[in-house]
């Protein structure tokens, strides 16, 4: 069984909480990510995202050149373990709508995984299924940009705004997978509503 430390990306991306935001800001910029982990003497002390900056910074006028990361990062951070196996991380994915987990030990972030990770070694998975429903339930868009994200985003719906990330970074054959299994549990779970639907239109030309 595959665990957490299988499958994590252990080049981690992170700042210390007296950085200004603007510094923060071009590692997202430069490594194209969306947040970014704060750590203090080794140890995970918060996270900074995108949101973080848009809605903490930019929204209230404030010199991202003058703010430090301890101003506005989110201080409770989410994290899992190295011998967390891949459906216990899907179902805390799932259920808090994130795509990217920090894997800590005793402390000291040691690893991150994202759903992509589990998607590619575990993509069949009940749980990895019902985590990706929960995560792609609507939600405010705030970190997908690009002609090619747009394009993808008119293609499967806004609701499937988690989705459409998470494809992007796997293989065409499997983000096609991924796009049909969602695309056909989300109908499946509408089907009285469609069916009532056709009902409706039936007696309304029946009547005409």
């Amino acid at each position: 069984m595959l665990v957490a430390r299988d499958v994590m990306t252990r080049s981690l991306i992170s700042c210390s909480p007296q950085d200004f935001v603007a510094q923060a800001a071009l590692l997202m910029r430069d490594r194209n990510i969306g947040d970014v982990l704060v750590a203090d003497a080794g140890k995970l002390v918060g996270i900074l995202t995108d949101r973080d900056i848009a809605v903490r910074v930019t929204a209230k006028a404030l010199d991202p050149e003058r703010v430090p990361v301890r101003d506005v990062m989110s201080d409770r951070v989410l994290t899992g373990q190295p011998g967390w196996d891949l459906d216990q991380i899907a179902r805390q994915m799932g259920k808090y709508q994130i795509r990217r987990l920090p894997i800590v030990e005793d402390g000291t972030p040691v690893g991150i995984v994202s759903f992509s990770d589990i998607v590619r070694h575990d993509g069949h998975s009940s749980h990895v299924v019902q985590a990706l429903k929960e995560i792609s339930e609507p939600q405010p868009i705030d970190r997908l940009h690009g002609l090619k994200r747009k394009g993808l985003l008119a293609t499967l719906g806004v609701g499937l705004a988690a989705t459409a990330a998470v494809a992007l970074t796997l293989s065409p054959k499997t983000a096609g997978e991924l796009r049909e299994r969602v695309q056909a549990t989300r109908i499946g779970n509408r089907r009285p509503e469609v069916m009532q639907a056709e009902r409706n239109r039936n007696l309304k030309r029946m009547k005409d």
